[in-house]
């Protein structure tokens, strides 16, 4: 793969390597603190070093992904689903980062900070500052689990139906507490503890919710995964817990049949779910973010419903309302909490909890009066249109690759940002600068090997009857 050379201004072809890489993450040696510390530079020019494995195969990386990935590989060493420990994986990022094509680059830039800028606000990485390119926002993923899971959709990571359950139990009381501090004035800051039950991610059971059962796995395949009890930390199997030498390893299937009853979760051979926690050498402000893998759950099952419309299956839609209903509670806010401190106090004067309305999208919550926040005319969007796509754009407006123009991405950022946003509209508004128009991702159509010949006789039968008429 050619990259282009910045320095010299051509494009680069690397030459073949030679010798296959060896597993890095296999070698004994192996110095992961030093790996951390290696400036980018320095790691693909220091060939004695025992990492320079890793710089054969990154070398057709591109730079910023190559750092990511070369300090997520010290940290976490195991392919978050599978488990396994080879150098081909690449780092996925939870949220997607903004990268965005037709974009002027200081739009880009204003994007990714609003939008690190809110999660912070939610509590997405306990307090501590939320960034898309960290750790606390991206997992290891082979490149065939990358591609299914962001570029066509095809799974979903999920915690979970009693978990989730749990969540949702208890963030309804945190944010209870959330709204009595803030009419107090005592303090604006959310303040969830995420490194207790049910929050944490190192104590969570994972599942891979399979959502195109013939386009991740094809009828009577397998994927084989190294046994969740045989992942240790290092990268080496259990002691006594191999065969011929390797991990234990499991294979896994999809469910047959109709998927109303059960929801489609990947199966180990045993047909119960495969459940994997997941275990890293990981700071506690770098853990791994519940309410980001959350959303981007969210973002697959709502892909899902509207390309399946009225035929999906009744546990997927009881599913989504538990998924769906976490996001609305993650993205909650207090009443008169995105406005400027002077006005908020003048409301909190003029107001009692007692005389306040309540907000039917969150029962247990008191809401702003509805004249509090109406977004001027000039700075919304007629909903039954922008929420589908079709807001009336100029003919020589550029749109992105996600569907959004210039100009409505900088309403959308100003409608969050100035508060104008609240409730169900600021989560509708977050969703659509992160997804595009449609408010959840778009993603593409897999092309299966055995459908390619049968497409082809298809054309050619219809090319026929066309030139016969």
């Amino acid at each position: 793969m050619s990259f282009y050379n910045p320095q010299t201004g051509r494009v680069d072809i690397p030459p073949p390597i030679k010798t296959r890489p060896k597993n890095p993450l296999r070698n004994p040696s192996f110095d992961g603190q030093r790996t951390e510390s290696l400036s980018t530079d320095d790691h693909l020019s220091n060939s004695n070093s025992n990492v320079t494995a890793f710089s054969e195969v990154e070398k057709i990386i591109s730079r910023d992904d190559k750092v990511l990935l070369r300090k997520l590989l010290r940290t976490d060493r195991r392919e978050f689903i599978t488990g396994t420990s080879n150098a081909m994986m690449q780092a996925a990022h939870v949220v997607n980062a903004i990268r965005i094509n037709g974009r002027k680059k200081e739009t880009k830039k204003k994007m990714k900070s609003l939008i690190e800028e809110l999660l912070t606000h939610f509590w997405f990485n306990n307090g501590n500052p939320f960034e898309l390119d960290s750790r606390p926002n991206m997992i290891l993923l082979s490149n065939n689990n990358h591609s299914a899971l962001d570029l066509y959709g095809l799974i979903g990571l999920s915690p979970g139906l009693d978990r989730l359950r749990e969540i949702n139990s208890r963030l309804v009381l945190d944010n209870a507490d959330w709204y009595a501090r803030v009419i107090n004035n005592k303090d604006r800051n959310r303040n969830l503890n995420m490194n207790v039950y049910p929050y944490d991610t190192d104590s969570i059971e994972w599942e891979v919710l399979v959502l195109h059962r013939d386009d991740f796995i094809p009828p009577g395949e397998r994927l084989f995964v190294v046994d969740p009890d045989a992942r240790t930390l290092n990268g080496d199997p259990v002691d006594g817990d191999q065969v011929d030498g390797l991990p234990s390893t499991q294979w896994c299937h999809i469910p047959d049949g109709s998927y109303h009853s059960d929801l489609p979760l990947l199966l180990k051979s045993n047909n119960a779910p495969l459940t994997f926690s997941m275990r890293t050498a990981r700071e506690p402000e770098e853990k791994l973010s519940l309410f980001a893998m959350l959303l981007n759950l969210h973002s697959k099952l709502q892909a899902y419903k509207a390309l399946a419309l009225r035929n999906t299956p009744s546990s997927i839609l009881k599913f989504y309302f538990e998924v769906n209903t976490a996001i609305n509670h993650i993205f909650y806010e207090p009443p008169f909490l995105g406005l400027r401190e002077q006005l908020y106090n003048e409301l909190l004067k003029q107001q009692s909890p007692s005389t306040m309305d309540t907000d039917s999208s969150f029962p247990y919550m008191p809401s702003v009066p509805n004249t509090q926040h109406t977004p001027s005319a000039e700075h919304s969007f007629p909903d039954s249109e922008m929420a589908t796509g079709h807001y009336d754009r100029d003919d020589d407006e550029i749109l992105d690759e996600r569907g959004l123009t210039e100009k409505e991405a900088n309403i959308l950022m100003d409608n969050i940002s100035s508060g104008r946003s609240t409730g169900a509209r600021k989560v509708q508004d977050i969703q659509m600068l992160l997804f595009g128009a449609r408010g959840y991702p778009q993603f593409r159509q897999p092309v299966r090997a055995a459908t390619v010949g049968q497409e082809s006789d298809e054309d050619s039968n219809k090319d026929s009857d066309e030139d016969s008429e």
